[in-house]
């Protein structure tokens, strides 16, 4: 028993500096300190924005009326396509226009005629009035029916003339450069002059709109910058100038509409995106860094303060850019802090630096 106990006793010190081994072999080492370049945090003085919701509208929006009456006989435009102007968009049953324009192309010719041949009986009667062949009155008479033949003709060449406009308006063509936003249409149907058959926008050029609140419509003024964003393009963004100002405040919302020109030569934005306007209304002092500290990592951005020799990840809310390639920060930062300037991409959260 006494032996059995003994042994008992000798395996965890047989064991022991094994597993002490084992539990110094998983240790491991602390990362090496990377040498890393630093800046101050320092206070300027950088403009002071709101954002504004706003939308974007085509600069051109018309919903295409058809212009003739028919029966709908082929539709080429697609949702989405972009046309040129004079593309045909539609074509419409004109046999029963043509018929008509063919009827009164033939009127046209019978009023042309009959003035013809008044024209001939004015010209003999003014000769046999001059002989004193007949009285004043079958003059008068005979004078005034070449005056009436001359105006059926007119009103038949001008009923010549809408009838060929009504068949040439059976082919629907676009009037602008632009795409195709909706359609109203489908073959098959009747339309009348003032149905409408698509809906055409122009998306190279675009009106942004945005809704100032009263007390900063005189920040709004024409000629002043606005930098406009859309969650579509996290990073990307548009910078152009309030080219119309509000000129009135509405009494519901108390605030002002003012718009401004974006050029959307790539087709990027759409209209109808909303996004959202930075305008600048004063200026203050914000804490700023130099912009190569920023780094974006798991879709935030960050920087690494230095703190006791250590490289500490921090979320910051950037601000407005300045000059000398600094970035404001509007939350994250104090005056006290210094950041790495430029993160080499193995730089871990809680490394040494020197």
């Amino acid at each position: 028993m006494l032996r059995s106990n003994v042994l008992l006793l000798l395996v965890p010190l047989l064991l022991t500096p094994g597993c002490a081994n084992e539990a110094a072999a998983k240790v491991e080492p602390a990362p090496a300190a990377v040498q890393v370049a630093s800046a101050k945090v320092e206070a300027r003085a950088v403009p002071r924005t709101v954002r504004l919701p706003a939308m974007l509208e085509g600069a051109i929006e018309t919903d295409l009326a058809a212009g003739a009456s028919g029966r709908v006989l082929e539709v080429r435009a697609t949702v989405g396509e972009r046309v040129k102007k004079g593309d045909i968009l539609a074509k419409l049953d004109t046999q029963a226009v043509g018929m008509a324009a063919s009827e009164a192309a033939k009127q046209a010719e019978l009023a042309r005629s009959r003035r013809a041949s008044a024209a001939r009986e004015c010209e003999r009667a003014s000769k046999l009035f001059e002989g004193g062949a007949i009285a004043k009155q079958e003059f008068d008479r005979l004078r005034d029916q070449c005056a009436t033949s001359e105006l059926d003709v007119q009103a038949a060449e001008l009923r010549v003339g809408q009838a060929q406009k009504n068949v040439i308006d059976g082919i629907i063509r676009s009037p602008l450069d632009g795409v195709i936003n909706e359609r109203f249409v489908e073959v098959g149907e009747f339309v009348r002059a003032d149905s409408s058959v698509v809906r055409l926008v122009t998306n190279d050029r675009l009106r942004l709109a945005m809704e100032a609140p009263e007390s900063i419509a005189p920040a709004a003024r024409v000629g002043t910058e606005v930098v406009f964003t859309v969650t579509a393009y996290p990073d990307r963004s548009w910078r152009t100038k309030i080219d119309r100002g509000g000129v009135s405040v509405r009494k519901q919302s108390r605030d002002v509409v003012i718009e401004a020109p974006i050029d959307n030569a790539d087709g990027a934005l759409l209209p109808g995106m909303f996004g959202m306007v930075e305008l600048t209304v004063g200026s203050e002092e914000l804490p700023t860094i130099p912009a190569t500290a920023l780094v974006k990592r798991a879709g935030k951005t960050r920087v690494f303060v230095i703190e006791a020799g250590h490289a500490n990840e921090r979320s910051v809310f950037v601000g407005p850019e300045v000059e000398g390639g600094r970035v404001a920060i509007r939350k994250g930062l104090t005056l006290d802090d210094s950041v790495v300037t430029a993160p080499p991409e193995e730089l871990q959260n809680g490394q040494a630096v020197e």
